[in-house]
């Protein structure tokens, strides 16, 4: 189909199928005003801390776990919920112990 005197070349396809660009959502705009970036001094520690990590994976394993940095140690140490569970399962054992 050729286009008319008064038709362009992209005027002549349909537009129906051509799908329109979509306003932007600024997500970029949200998420650079909610998470500031790193200055460079936060960047020098975390690529020490990082580097630090790496170095452990020569490690035998029960080692790597004993660090407090790096691991989940630290959060299961904090975690309520674990300190309740250990508590209550004791509790049990000790009655169902004293019961026999």
């Amino acid at each position: 189909m050729m286009p008319d005197s008064n038709e362009t070349a992209s005027d002549s396809r349909s537009d129906e199928f051509v799908e329109k660009p979509r306003p932007a959502t600024n997500q970029a705009a949200y998420y650079s005003a909610v998470q500031k970036r790193p200055t460079f001094e936060e960047l020098k520690k975390i690529e020490a801390q990082r580097r630090n990590i790496l170095l452990r994976t020569e490690l035998p394993f029960w080692k790597i776990l004993l660090f407090w940095s790096g691991t989940c140690l630290r959060e299961i140490s904090e975690d309520m919920l674990v300190w309740v569970t250990i508590i209550i399962y004791t509790v049990v054992r000790i009655v169902a112990n004293t019961l026999d």
